[in-house]
């Protein structure tokens, strides 16, 4: 019984939020609307949820401003793509400065390209 009234009332927050948008001329891209499980229950089977008519995917990943959020127990983001572009920042700049008269150039080099693309949203 509670799982039923817990899967109502989010269908009807739902549907309460495609309301007000419309009220506003503004609608939801439902094709790229997801839905994340975060919590004990994340990998149990769930009822579809449905925005604006249209059932809603769910997701163990999900990117959100530069963020991936990952679909666990409890709030985890994953940094496997920050460390990937970073190696591939590293790399291409090593290879390029390989011939520089001082290894300071490549030291120089690095922290300035690289390192800001490893502590993005680091915080």
């Amino acid at each position: 019984m509670g799982r039923l009234y817990a899967a109502q009332h989010v269908k009807d927050m739902l549907d309460l939020c495609a309301k007000e948008a419309a009220d506003l001329d503004f609608t939801f891209n439902t094709k790229k609307s997801v839905v994340l499980r975060i919590g004990p229950r994340y990998n149990y089977a769930c009822v579809p949820l449905t925005l604006s008519g249209a059932v809603l995917s769910y997701v163990d990943q999900c990117k959100y401003l530069g963020i991936v959020l990952t679909s666990f127990r409890y709030f985890k983001c994953s940094f496997d793509h920050v460390k990937l572009k970073f190696y591939r920042c590293f790399n291409n700049v090593f290879y390029r400065s390989k011939n520089a008269a001082s290894e300071l150039v490549s030291v120089q080099l690095m922290q300035s390209i690289c390192l800001p693309v490893l502590m993005y949203s680091a915080e």
